[in-house]
């Protein structure tokens, strides 16, 4: 993921709003697989601000990856 673009602040104002938790499962998972996603991904106009980041665990993230090209 590119997650790299996403600035560091507002990285961790994510990760805080979500209490380093995963925000669909609320499982904690290991650091390093958390991950920052975009509810409307950049590919579609989504923005890198936190309205449009979740923290989630990658398992979450993969689902959420899977639903949306269903959905296309």
């Amino acid at each position: 993921m590119r997650s790299r673009m996403i600035s560091k602040k507002v990285r961790q104002t994510v990760i805080e709003r979500a209490g380093e938790l995963c925000e669909y499962c609320r499982g904690s998972g290991d650091f390093r697989g958390m991950q920052m996603a975009h509810i409307i991904p950049k590919s579609l106009g989504g923005s890198d601000n936190t309205d449009n980041l979740l923290y989630l665990c990658a398992r979450c993230h993969f689902t959420k990856l899977h639903h949306l090209k269903e959905a296309r």
